[in-house]
């Protein structure tokens, strides 16, 4: 199958709970009232996996919601998911970039190091610091 693996460590985790339980993927598909081509997709980390299917998972497998959502959602991810939308908040209120009359956009983002450099296709370039502590994203000199 063609396409993007979207959480292969999920896939992963749920093969090896399902195995730990000596249960077949026809099985764990029949237990979660999902085909067996999703319960593939999922262990192959082509899918994610609906609300419902996870709740069918807690219930099927008996592990916590918890621990399904530290799997799906790794603190690291929560982490960058966070940063992005500090920087799109930021962003969003730049006045290069929020004119609509002169908006520029960005042409590169440079990540190496402590601040973020954004090229804009005006030529000007916005220096960004990012402190995770503060959850906040300050532009720098």
């Amino acid at each position: 199958m063609a396409g993007k693996k979207t959480n292969l460590e999920f896939g992963k985790w749920l093969a090896a709970q399902r195995e730990a339980r000596e249960m077949t993927r026809a099985e764990l598909a029949e237990a979660l009232d999902i085909s067996y081509p999703y319960v593939s997709q999922l262990e192959t980390g082509y899918r994610m996996p609906s609300t419902n299917v996870i709740g069918a998972i807690r219930t099927a497998l008996g592990v916590s919601a918890d621990e399904i959502y530290a799997v799906l959602y790794p603190p690291k991810m929560v982490r960058e998911a966070a940063t992005m939308q500090m920087l799109r908040n930021t962003l969003a209120k730049h006045p290069k970039l929020a004119a609509p009359e002169d908006k520029a956009t960005i042409v590169s983002i440079d990540t190496d190091g402590p601040t973020m450099e954004l090229a804009l296709s005006d030529g000007t370039t916005i220096y960004l610091s990012v402190d995770r502590r503060e959850n906040e994203v300050a532009e720098s000199a």
